[in-house]
């Protein structure tokens, strides 16, 4: 039986630096915080007078609801398709 080991692995965003303790590969770890730090640069691009708390809200908001997306099934009879009545 494989044991998962836990590792430290440091990582920055929004101009921060964190350690991050994951059973993931570093370079797991460091590509999904790339993903979150480019989410936060686009946010903050889009709108410059966002606060970095705001961005960092939004960012988490966002990658919540994409998770939530991924792992719903599709849904069956999207709006505008035709039902089975």
């Amino acid at each position: 039986m494989a044991v998962n080991r836990v590792r430290s692995t440091g990582v920055e965003v929004a101009g921060r630096s964190y350690r991050v303790r994951s059973d993931e590969p570093a370079e797991v770890v460091r590509a999904v915080a790339r993903e979150v730090d480019a989410l936060i640069e686009e946010l903050r691009r889009r709108e410059p007078r966002l606060s970095l708390q705001d961005a960092l809200v939004l960012a988490a908001l966002n990658l919540a609801l994409s998770r939530r997306s991924a792992s719903s099934p599709p849904d069956p009879y999207p709006p505008g398709s035709p039902t089975a009545d």
